[in-house]
């Protein structure tokens, strides 16, 4: 991978709880989609249809539809849009849940990525227990609003003034 970012995800990916969906595919290019299935006779319309059949219905799906349109336009249009979509009474996957995070609490290590470009980041992740049933209070903005603070007396101004960041 060439992209420090890609690199910085697989990365990611890679260390999250063994069997965990987040491990599974993430991106693809025509060569990994396309010519290597093609070399190793997998078909991959077979495995897109298998997780269309598998994994796509109405009762897992959320839909937020945002538009200039009055109320009952929209409300045509989704029903003449979406209610074609299958209810196939699938539970979630695993992974999808606010209950299955990829990361447990104890999730830590350090890792040094050399970067295919010149730059300097250090990122810090905060393995902790789902909020996911709190969501609507949500917790993790208070510690976001903490860290993320730029104004005097915050950590990053204390950082800058030390030469050791430009940003949060």
């Amino acid at each position: 991978l060439q992209e420090d970012a890609r690199r910085e995800f697989q990365l990611w990916r890679s260390t999250a709880k063994a069997n965990h969906p987040l491990q599974r595919f993430g991106t693809g290019n025509y060569k990994t989609l396309h010519d290597m299935p093609l070399a190793s006779g997998t078909n991959i319309r077979d495995h897109l249809m298998t997780f269309y059949k598998n994994c796509y219905s109405a009762n897992i799906m959320k839909l937020a539809v945002v538009g200039r349109e009055d109320l009952d336009t929209l409300e045509k249009w989704v029903r003449d849009f979406f209610s074609a979509v299958p209810n196939n009474k699938l539970q979630p996957l695993a992974g999808v849940s606010g209950e299955d995070d990829p990361f447990d609490a104890g999730w830590k290590g350090f890792f040094r990525v050399v970067p295919v470009k010149e730059r300097r980041k250090l990122v810090f992740y905060f393995p902790m227990e789902s909020t996911y049933p709190n969501y609507k209070q949500k917790p993790t903005r208070f510690l976001s609003h903490c860290i993320g603070h730029e104004g005097a007396g915050s950590l990053l101004s204390l950082l800058k003034k030390k030469g050791w960041a430009t940003d949060l």
